[in-house]
């Protein structure tokens, strides 16, 4: 039996379905067209995983704002703004 690509997906999907991940088709996530972010979505996210360490509304909405203005620049200068904005607040720490 071989192993494809296809089967690579899946299994991968179903594992991060059973570590609370659920898979969705991205036709079916309400966004337009050219939106990269889904900002609901990653504000919730930041909310709960960095609630211990005390992080505000404001912030997770700075934090996107800044995402969407990196969003024009090239793959290395938004990874090393993006590396910068969050070592600076400790949230990855």
């Amino acid at each position: 039996m071989k192993f494809t690509e296809e089967k690579l997906e899946r299994a991968f999907t179903e594992l991060l379905g059973q570590e609370g991940f659920p898979h969705h088709l991205g036709i079916t996530i309400a966004r337009k067209p050219d939106e990269v972010l889904i900002e609901e979505d990653l504000q919730n996210f930041l909310l709960t995983q960095y609630a211990g360490q005390g992080i505000t509304v404001n912030e997770t909405k700075s934090i996107i704002l800044q995402l969407k203005s990196l969003s024009a620049s090239s793959g290395s200068r938004f990874a090393k703004k993006y590396h910068m904005i969050y070592s600076s607040k400790g949230w990855f720490a």
